[in-house]
Parts: C-alpha cells; structure tokens; sequence
C-alpha cells in the first residue's frame, strides 16, 4: 500500500487485493546430530508471497431530474 501511494500516486481509499500468489521459496539445508556420529537432514522451508493490489473503480452515481 505505501509503494502504490508513494510511487504510483494511487488513492489507498481505493485499493483492493487484485491477486494473492504464494510459491515456494528457498530451502536452507541443515543437519541434526544422530546416534554414532550420523546425521540426519533438516530441510528448513520458506515460501514466497506476492500480493498484487489494484484500485477500485468507482462509479458515480446519476442524480435524476424529478
């Protein structure tokens, strides 16, 4: 929100979410020390959001002559 209102000049009144995507992100490989000098693997997961934000149309409303 603060990106569209700083770079773009769009009205944070005005601002809806247009698309939520997650993806999977990098795996950091770690190990935990086992029985006999082993090793067992840790796959530390993270995962990546992109949130895309559009602004809302907004229509006027037509004043009727009466």
């Amino acid at each position: 929100a603060a990106n569209a209102e700083k770079n773009f000049g769009l009205d944070l009144k005005n601002l809806i979410v247009k698309n939520i995507r997650v993806d999977q992100g990098v795996t950091l490989k770690r190990s935990m020390p086992r029985a006999r000098g082993s090793a067992f693997p840790i796959k530390k997961r993270s995962s990546n959001v992109v949130v895309t934000l559009a602004e809302k149309i907004v229509k006027e409303k037509k004043e009727v002559d009466k």
